[in-house]
């Protein structure tokens, strides 16, 4: 969040305060999110970093012995999104409590530590929901995650079979 509080500054150095004059327009769970980090102490702030760093050296640890890091997009099927904007998701994936707007999101912690990756369409579940397959690579490497999609769309076409889904309402 503490990204977020820095775009919020960087508004307000501008002369627009989003918080005081759109705070209605902004999610409520996500207003919170960043109310609650304005409120944070320099040990809590330290303590995310400290975290942010394990997560980093987690992920940078798999690319010792392997060139790609193949992972599901999410950790559940598809949610609808939110009438209001906010797409929340489970409050617990196999019995294990997350947050409902990222913890089941598998691409956060890949945008948490700036690896390149991305999201490919590998199929459909339940008959009709899109499912994605995201391929992360070693930091830098842009080039090899761009490859090893193209690769994917080659040996699993998808355009015709998301068809179905130009029609739905999102």
């Amino acid at each position: 969040m503490i990204a977020s509080v820095d775009v919020f500054e960087l508004f307000r150095a501008q002369g627009l305060d989003l918080l005081a004059d759109h705070a209605d327009d902004l999610p409520e769970e996500y207003r919170g999110y960043v109310e609650d980090t304005y409120r944070r102490g320099a040990v809590e702030v330290l303590r995310d970093q400290q975290m942010r760093s394990e997560v980093y050296d987690a992920i940078q640890g798999v690319f010792g012995g392997y060139d790609l890091l193949v992972t599901p997009t999410l950790a559940c099927l598809p949610v609808p999104n939110g009438e209001n904007g906010l797409t929340a998701g489970p409050s617990d994936i196999n019995g294990v409590a997350v947050n409902r707007l990222i913890g089941w999101c598998m691409t956060y912690p890949t945008n948490y530590t700036g690896n390149p990756a991305v999201s490919v369409p590998a199929g459909l579940a339940e008959g009709a929901l899109p499912v994605g397959l995201q391929i992360i690579g070693r930091r830098n490497d842009d080039v090899g995650v761009i490859a090893a999609a193209s690769a994917m769309e080659r040996l699993r076409p998808w355009r015709d079979s998301y068809a179905h889904c130009t029609a739905r309402r999102l």
